[in-house]
Order: C-alpha cells, then structure tokens, then sequence
C-alpha cells in the first residue's frame, strides 16, 4: 500500500525517498509530473531539499523519455485543489526524510501504454532518476552514454515489432518486443561516432550516424 512505502523507509532510517508511478487523466495528455509533500499551515515544502531534488528529477525524466509538454514540479496540497479539500498524497504524508513522487509519463495515452511494456523503456527512466540523485550529491557523472530510439515504417509512422538493431563499430543487436513501440536502446557505450543500422526482417536495411557525448 502508499501507507506502508513511507512506513518502511521510516523503519529503517533512510536518507531520501522515491516513489515511481505513470499518471492518467483523458487518454491524450502526457509530460512529467513530480510531486513533494506541503506542509498545509505554512504552505511550504515539507522537505525544501526535496524541491530541489524534484526540479532536477522532472525535467531528467522529461529529457531521456521525451515527454512532451512541460516538466512539472508541483507541491502535493496546493496541486490537490489546497483548502478546504487540498491533501496530503498517502505515498508522502508520513515521511520523516525528503522525498517526492515521479509521474514520469501518462500510461493512458496509447502510444505510452505501449512504450511501458519495454522493459528498457522503463530502465531509461531508472536511468534518469540515478542521474538526477547523482547531480544532486555531485557524484562525477557517467561516463558512458546511451542510443535509443522509435523505429517507425516509412509512409504510415507505424512503430515497427520486432525491430533488429545493430550499433557499430561495437557490433551490438537489440531485438524489440512485439507490443506495437518500436523501441530500442543501447545503454553502456562508449563516446564517439557510431553507426545505428536497422536491419528488421521484412525491411530494406538503413542507418543512421550518431555522436555520442
């Protein structure tokens, strides 16, 4: 349950609290949301390190998923509507330590739904989020880089199944799901200029050259 996420950071003391949800709303909207506790009698950040976490975590989420509209960071009570019916999220309301919740995409929306099915889609968003804390604790930055992408057929913008793709020079193969995404990523490689090849079964092979940073 929400209650026992809190409970169990409590209990044992932690240093800072994340939860990870997607968001819903009309089947078309979509970008990130991030959401910390309010102290309601002051109307204030509960935890004022975890607004700054939050403005670094919502737009990293935003940047690596590409969401679009605007990276939000909004405080719980006020963002609920404030007095007389505004409240604290159950996820957040017991918290003795920073933390804050990421809507990192809305699983409503028809192309998103299917995008979650990937697991690597799921993994850069893991991505950013460890980024983000990196930032926040100054810890140096990776040094490796990551290549995704949508591969889609030309003419209609149909996401491809099964997608095969290969990143040279290091002649590595991703092999997409079958859940209508298209989707694929590379995530460990090293800086420089690499070639993306598509070589999907039942498609003339293409490619693409990238820098990576």
């Amino acid at each position: 349950s929400l209650t026992a996420r809190w409970t169990l950071a409590n209990a044992n003391n932690v240093n800072w609290f994340h939860s990870i949800h997607s968001n819903a709303f009309n089947g078309s909207t979509n970008y990130t949301l991030v959401l910390l506790k309010e102290d309601i009698p002051t109307r204030q950040p509960a935890f004022p390190e975890a607004l700054t976490m939050s403005q670094i975590i919502s737009p990293k989420i935003k940047s690596f998923l590409r969401t679009p509209g605007t990276a939000r960071v909004a405080l719980d009570y006020t963002f609920y509507g404030g007095p007389p019916n505004g409240y604290n999220l159950g996820v957040l309301r017991g918290l003795v330590m920073p933390g804050e919740l990421s809507e990192g995409s809305f699983h409503d929306v028809s192309p998103e739904t299917r995008r979650l099915l990937n697991v690597s889609y799921n993994k850069m968003e893991a991505y950013a989020l460890r980024n983000s804390f990196m930032q926040y604790y100054a810890v140096p930055s990776d040094t490796l880089g990551i290549i995704a992408g949508i591969q889609t057929e030309l003419g209609v913008n149909r996401p491809i199944n099964l997608t095969r793709v290969r990143v040279l020079p290091e002649n590595r193969t991703y092999d997409g799901d079958s859940f209508n995404n298209g989707f694929y990523m590379f995530d460990w490689v090293v800086p420089g200029t690499k070639t993306v090849r598509f070589e999907t079964p039942g498609y003339r092979t293409d490619y693409v050259i990238v820098n990576v940073g």
